[in-house]
């Protein structure tokens, strides 16, 4: 590399770039040409550091994340929004922390994330700060593990900033459903037969709503007594545990044994009354006017039915791993928030080893 002063009084560089490629500039100022050959060479330094794995190439941070954030789009409408709620919010962190490149990010930065998290956000509607329960703050740190972890995996990083933050203590909610009295009078309110059978299908398969209404008439095996939940144009389930086949009871069967006549096998089975696909919001509002009518005290609300299902299969003695399944629980411990419902009577269990000695 080299810097003259030309007759002119301009300051040519000639130099080579990190592709060995000759490269003569001009300059009118000789710090200019000093500022041009020293980037040069902090470029070509760079590039042997890589090149020896002694140095990660930079990326940048937004461009990964969103990288990331696309590799998940296969997912549920419902999961996709909520990832890209937190990729947006994430992304607004690290602006304000200053991050560029991928390898700025680091385990100061990961721990003011946490910081912030917690203290939650002014709301200025209602004039209060909201704070996120540690639920929330815990789904939203096992993205960012995740995204950091997968961009380890590449090389993109050495370490994760990540590792050294903890989960934080959920508070043990025990799920809410409906006792046997509280299904008996609400079943025996006058509805509407679409949606009856709605509640009928929640109750009795302990779907989520948005399986639920994405079922066709092509997912239900007579036969076999079984109906499927299975990825369909339009529809992605939560996770690849979701996808599975459901037993239907001796109940629900005959309710759809009696309108199964005469249906286009490629339409919906659960819809509204006038036969649209169903909508959330409107169905919550007719379950709710219902539960009232019944005297239904406590809190109605559509995933409740699914909490029953579990709830009562648990109190009769089906074993955890068998509900897993049949919930599509991709952990089981998802799960074993029902395990505190299992009988306390387990005398008869432990019966069979009287005659061990």
């Amino acid at each position: 590399m080299a810097i003259r002063k030309n007759t002119s009084g301009s300051f040519a560089v000639d130099v080579y770039d990190q592709n060995k490629k000759r490269i003569v500039k001009t300059f009118a100022k000789k710090s200019d040409a000093i500022d041009y050959e020293t980037k040069t060479k902090n470029e070509k330094r760079e590039v042997r550091l890589i090149n020896s794995d002694l140095k990660k190439a930079e990326v940048l941070f937004s461009e990964a994340l969103l990288e990331f954030k696309n590799s998940k789009n296969n997912l549920s409408k419902k999961t996709v929004q909520k990832y890209s709620f937190i990729v947006t919010q994430f992304q607004e962190f690290a602006d304000t922390e200053g991050i560029i490149n991928l390898s700025d990010f680091n385990s100061d930065n990961a721990t003011r994330l946490l910081q912030v998290l917690r203290k939650g956000k002014y709301d200025s509607d209602s004039k209060k700060t909201i704070t996120p329960k540690a639920k929330t703050i815990n789904g939203f740190l096992l993205f960012i593990k995740a995204f950091f972890k997968e961009e380890e995996i590449k090389g993109r990083i050495v370490k994760s900033p990540m590792v050294h933050l903890k989960n934080l203590k959920e508070e043990n909610i025990k799920p809410e459903f409906y006792t046997k009295e509280e299904l008996k009078s609400f079943f025996a309110q006058e509805m509407n037969s679409s949606y009856r059978l709605i509640f009928q299908g929640l109750l009795y398969t302990g779907m989520r709503i948005n399986e639920l209404a994405n079922v066709k008439w092509s997912d239900v095996d007579f036969d076999k007594k079984v109906i499927r939940v299975s990825r369909k144009d339009g529809f992605v389930p939560k996770t690849d545990n979701a996808e599975r086949a459901i037993p239907i009871n001796d109940k629900l069967l005959s309710s759809l044994n009696d309108i199964k006549e005469g249906k286009d096998w490629s339409a919906y089975v659960f819809t509204s009354p006038r036969g649209d696909k169903l909508r959330e919001r409107y169905t919550l509002t007719v379950c709710k006017d219902i539960a009232e009518l019944a005297g239904i005290s406590g809190r109605a609300f559509l995933h409740k039915f699914r909490h029953t299902f579990a709830t009562h299969l648990v109190m009769n003695r089906v074993p955890i791993e068998r509900v897993q399944k049949l919930l599509g629980h991709s952990s089981i411990n998802e799960t074993l928030i029902y395990a505190h419902l299992i009988p306390d009577d387990m005398h008869e269990d432990v019966s069979v080893l009287n005659n061990l000695v």
